[in-house]
């Protein structure tokens, strides 16, 4: 029998996980999973458009759109606070939407945490050619759960917006958290910001070769991943290294 043998791996500091890092742990960005889990979240980097995602000092950057908001303190995701939208039951679309520096014909990925007691909410890219290119509508169960959509902006576009509001004309109060304006079509874990744009590198765990006890000629090791997307969002990223 050939004992156990624990690996002291090390990462690069930009992981999700419990072994290394504090992301989970603060719950201030990140994954969304809970605190205590032994997987490792492994992510390319991504720079998050939205300048106040989880408005943790203000409400600055979000705008009203046929409803109230508000930053509270009750509910988060992440960080210590959110933003409230409460619908006025006057036209479906009501929600907020929150500006950010984009391009035309530009592929973006628009993605948030929301909750809520009860109805139907969605998230939409907007630019000024395009117009609204949203999501499927989510029914808000109580819990947070996370929204996202993949579009392309227009060509000679030049205003960009991502939109949390109802699909239906409907009276609630919904909570955001976590909204994240990115390019490509992955939504990877949120990157916090709080004032400005905000940029995560990408991570890596590595092996100390000293501990593989591996030759130059033979060996064998076994690894698994769990891609956070579907084959047709694959982005040929280098998984392993040697």
């Amino acid at each position: 029998k050939r004992a156990r043998q624990a690996l002291a791996l090390t990462g690069s500091g930009n992981e999700m996980a419990d072994l290394f890092g504090i992301s989970r742990f603060t719950a201030t960005q990140g994954d969304g999973r809970a605190f205590g889990g032994k997987s490792v979240g492994i992510w390319p980097a991504a720079t998050n458009l939205i300048t106040n995602g989880g408005c943790e000092t203000n409400a600055t950057g979000w705008t009203l759109d046929g409803s109230t908001i508000a930053r509270i303190t009750t509910q988060q995701k992440f960080g210590s606070a959110s933003l409230e939208v409460a619908t006025s039951n006057l036209s479906a679309n009501e929600g907020a939407y929150h500006t950010f520096a984009g391009a035309a014909s530009t592929q973006y990925t628009v993605s948030g945490w929301v909750r809520g007691a009860s109805g139907t909410v969605r998230v939409a890219l907007w630019d000024a050619v395009a117009g609204r290119q949203a999501s499927a509508a989510v029914t808000l169960t109580g819990t947070w759960q996370r929204i996202t959509v993949t579009a392309t902006t227009g060509a000679a576009s030049v205003a960009w917006r991502a939109y949390f509001e109802t699909d239906v004309q409907q009276t609630i109060t919904f909570d955001v958290d976590g909204a994240q304006v990115q390019t490509g079509a992955i939504a990877t874990p949120y990157v916090e910001t709080d004032g400005g744009t905000a940029t995560r590198s990408a991570a890596r765990v590595q092996i100390p070769m000293a501990q593989l006890r591996m030759s130059g000629t033979q060996g064998w090791m076994a690894m698994s991943c769990a891609p956070g997307w579907t084959t047709a969002n694959d982005p040929a990223a280098m998984f392993w290294a040697w």
